[in-house]
């Protein structure tokens, strides 16, 4: 039985169109890190991290600039959310822990 033309042109293209897309692929994967990782200065600021109280924070990090604290009713689902700003970050904390630090 003869093979078809068009079977064996899909045969030798298929592996070269792969590998074209490989490197996209890669660049893709590459960028795909948080955007706090990619910083520079991330790397060489200590920041808060998840989980230390508010007294943690002003120990270490000092007064913040200011402070914003959630509206509304304090429910089970919807804790107390306040906001430290300390100018180039500012830091969440849900109830008394810090939950984010994001970088400005």
């Amino acid at each position: 039985m003869k093979t078809p033309t068009w079977l064996l042109s899909c045969a030798l293209c298929l592996p070269l169109a792969l590998s074209s897309s490989l490197p996209q692929v890669a660049y893709a994967e590459r960028g795909a890190e948080p955007s706090a990782l990619q910083h520079s200065v991330y790397k060489r600021t200590a920041y808060p991290r998840r989980g230390a109280s508010m007294q943690q924070v002003r120990k270490r990090f000092g007064k913040p600039h200011s402070v914003k604290v959630s509206q509304g009713k304090v429910k089970q689902k919807w804790p107390k959310i306040t906001a430290w700003d300390y100018g180039s970050y500012t830091v969440y904390f849900e109830r008394s822990r810090v939950l984010h630090t994001v970088i400005h």
